[in-house]
């Protein structure tokens, strides 16, 4: 016998159908609120650093870049511009196999947490040092070949002064202490930390007339958690030296370039001959200037004209005697001291 329903019960369930209309929107609303807070995460591409310290590390390196430039001015005997390329964090195995091979790379101990970091030198940063250091002109460059005994020596004591460098940029967050360890050609030798293992890359660029290239460094995320604590805004703010970083930077080049060596020549004049005299020169021959003797003579700094001086004797050997300096190529000139 089917069973009749009463009239209370069948408002009761028409009020049930229509509670559930009522929610289906807002429960639509619910989920796409879910959808929209949800983000694909890239297993490949983890970030365990936060904005902010990724900010820290920016800045830091951004400091370090200006002591790169000092250092290596010095040893190209030129100026060099460096600067932060970008900033990335990966897996170890992404930033190893993005390395050329032949390369320049070399693994550094980081006290006091005893943590392992890689600084890579570019190529054609790398040949170009060489061939300054040994005497030419920085512009010998093979980059198809490995380094010899004698140039890794070389680079191993340069990437030492640039991890001096890396310290001083470090010294307003952690005093640490930096150290070369091994050189490595082939960079897929170079394992200091497993594969899947998160490292954050700091990319400089390097331009120069004679060298351009990259220097990256490379921080496994284990090295640098010691330190991330110390990686906040307002850690970076009350640990302010009184004296800026730009200061800091500007008196370590100019302390370096005063160690640079410049060529200075001395022009005593000059004239014009024809093709057909100059033909018919010979050994005894007496060429006239267009100076007279007493006339001052110019001084040249690598090519350029700096001082107007007068010529003489100093025992037994030439001199000139700095009278003023040129301010400009139109050949006017501020007297200074002798």
């Amino acid at each position: 016998m089917a069973k009749i329903l009463a009239q209370r019960q069948i408002d009761a369930i028409f009020s049930k159908i229509s509670q559930k209309r009522v929610d289906t929107p807002r429960e639509a609303t619910k989920s796409s609120e879910i959808e929209e807070s949800v983000r694909v995460y890239d297993w490949r591409h983890p970030d365990r650093i936060s904005r902010d310290q990724l900010w820290i590390l920016e800045n830091l390196h951004d400091n370090f870049a200006r002591y790169l430039e000092a250092t290596l001015s010095s040893y190209l005997r030129e100026v060099v511009d460096v600067e932060l390329v970008s900033v990335a964090q990966m897996v170890y195995s992404e930033f190893i196999g993005s390395l050329p091979n032949p390369s320049c790379t070399l693994s550094f101990t980081i006290e006091p947490s005893g943590g392992l970091a890689i600084i890579d030198l570019g190529y054609s940063i790398v040949f170009r040092l060489v061939d300054r250091l040994f005497g030419g002109k920085g512009d010998h460059f093979e980059p198809n070949r490995e380094l010899t005994n004698i140039e890794k020596t070389l680079m191993r004591d340069i990437t030492g002064r640039i991890l001096n460098d890396l310290e001083t940029a470090w010294s307003r967050t952690a005093e640490l202490k930096m150290k070369v360890k091994e050189l490595e050609t082939n960079p897929q030798f170079m394992q200091i930390v497993l594969p899947n293992e998160v490292v954050v890359i700091m990319c400089l660029g390097v331009d120069s007339e004679l060298a351009n290239g990259l220097v990256n460094i490379c921080y496994p995320y284990t090295t640098l958690e010691p330190f991330l604590p110390r990686l906040n805004p307002e850690y970076w703010v009350t640990s302010g030296q009184t004296e800026s970083e730009a200061d800091v930077g500007k008196e370590q080049k100019e302390r370096l370039m005063q160690e640079i060596y410049v060529t200075l020549k001395a022009r005593l004049s000059e004239t014009d001959v024809t093709l057909r005299d100059l033909t018919k020169m010979r050994a005894g021959d007496v060429l006239r200037l267009d100076a007279r003797a007493r006339d001052n003579i110019l001084l040249f700094v690598e090519d350029s004209p700096k001082f107007l001086a007068q010529p003489g004797l100093l025992g037994r050997r030439m001199a000139a005697k700095i009278i003023s300096q040129i301010t400009h190529k139109g050949g006017e000139s501020r007297n200074g001291s002798e």
